[in-house]
């Protein structure tokens, strides 16, 4: 098994090179204030002791948590693992139509053509009511004016033989 080493135990605001002893030059046989010093990269905070690392494998073991993390391993694909001819209906039953703006922009373009289409074959519809409408009312009133006029020339006519008896009769007097 591998040999736990001196280095793997000690903790990085801890300087490598043993035990902290007195500096000479510090002088009254104050220690030295412990820093961390230039460690690029590194990780700055106290990692935790050994106890607690076997506490999370003790816990992983009775099934309490889940598995270590396996960092690289990517998990498969959901549908991955069915067969080529049920592929299709997986496929087809995982589609959903999503309810975009583009969706909305298109569906409100439909509902705005049907509009159009409909007021124009009702404007269309009135155009020629009104049409009909004017052609009855132009015969109608064609009618009375050949109406009138007949009249207008039996009178004329009448009023002209009645002239023309009174020209032809002796006036008395």
């Amino acid at each position: 098994m591998v040999d736990p080493s001196p280095i793997q135990g000690m903790m990085m605001s801890e300087r490598p090179g043993g035990s902290i002893q007195p500096s000479i030059s510090a002088g009254h046989g104050v220690q030295p204030s412990v820093g961390i010093g230039s460690y690029k990269g590194v990780m700055l905070c106290n990692r935790p002791f050994a106890g607690a690392a076997v506490g999370a494998q003790g816990q992983s073991a009775q099934g309490a948590g889940e598995g270590a993390f396996n960092c690289g391993i990517v998990p498969k694909k959901a549908g991955a693992n069915v067969p080529i001819s049920n592929k299709e209906k997986v496929l087809q039953r995982k589609k959903s139509k999503k309810d975009s703006a583009l969706s909305r922009h298109k569906k409100w373009l439909n509902d705005l053509q049907k509009t159009k289409e409909r007021l124009e074959s009702e404007y269309l519809t009135e155009a020629d009511r009104k049409e009909k409408s004017r052609k009855a009312f132009m015969e109608n009133q064609a009618k009375m004016r050949s109406l009138v006029r007949g009249e207008l020339q039996q009178a004329q006519a009448a009023g002209q033989r009645a002239a023309e008896g009174k020209a032809d009769s002796p006036r008395g007097g």
